[in-house]
């Protein structure tokens, strides 16, 4: 089988392409999703609830049970 190899990404002199091939954003994450980025990294250490307590309850008021 063939390695993988990267999509080739050169264009015209000097206008840059935005290449969504390989699982790539066009856009940075938003500022929110850095801020829970953040938030979550301050746990990371912990391992999780294994009960998914907050996930449980979420979903259960979203479908009002």
């Amino acid at each position: 089988m063939e390695p993988y190899v990267l999509a080739d990404l050169s264009g015209p002199a000097g206008k840059p392409l935005i290449s969504l091939a390989q699982n790539e954003s066009a856009m940075p994450p938003s500022p929110q999703v850095m801020i829970a980025g953040s938030k979550a990294f301050e746990s990371a250490q912990l391992y999780s609830d294994p009960e998914w307590t907050e996930l449980r309850a979420a979903i259960a008021q979203v479908h009002a049970i």
